[in-house]
């Protein structure tokens, strides 16, 4: 059994061909690490970013679905105590690779808007929303497995502007499959 869940993850990974084509579907997920300072508020945070995504190639090179997301985030204000917070969220995404599809190393951009719940501490709980825009390079391994690379921009705002808009750069990593 060692041997054979191997060879077999090997032959369907390797007899596919290129999957951004009109039709294709993908699936897939990310960590990123983002460090924001808000001298406004006199707040330094520190995040961590669990995304994943599932979409579907309306035409070569261009697919569109859901991204949920969980980001776990600590951050001190002032003379405060460290306190920490999770936001919880789903929403659109758009993505766009820029080179010829038999490309082994591929570019993309992509944009995604995400609404749920910021939650901090064990209190106080508000609606949030995040746009984002990234970009990155997407390495096959195989035909259908992609390594991701991506750096992205991102602006949130919490309900009745409870928290300052937080504008953050971010990097991460992650794993795509393409069917």
């Amino acid at each position: 059994m060692k041997i054979i869940l191997p060879i077999v993850l090997l032959f369907l990974f390797t007899t596919t061909k290129a999957q951004i084509l009109k039709g294709s579907w993908m699936a897939g997920g990310s960590a990123a690490f983002t460090s924001t300072t808000l001298p406004s508020a006199d707040q330094k945070t520190m995040s961590v970013k669990l995304s994943g995504n599932a979409g579907y190639f309306l035409v070569n090179k261009l697919a569109i679905g859901l991204s949920p997301e969980f980001e776990f985030t600590s951050f001190r204000e002032r003379d405060n105590p460290r306190q920490q917070g999770t936001v919880a969220a789903v929403g659109p995404f758009i993505r766009y690779y820029v080179l010829q599809a038999a490309a082994k190393t591929n570019i993309f951009i992509e944009s995604t808007y995400a609404f749920g719940v910021q939650k901090i501490g064990s209190i106080d709980r508000y609606t949030t929303g995040t746009l984002a825009f990234s970009t990155g390079s997407a390495v096959f391994l195989t035909p259908s497995v992609a390594l991701q690379f991506i750096v992205g921009y991102q602006v949130r705002k919490t309900e009745r502007n409870l928290y300052p808009t937080m504008r953050n750069i971010n990097a991460g990593i992650g794993f795509q499959i393409h069917f």
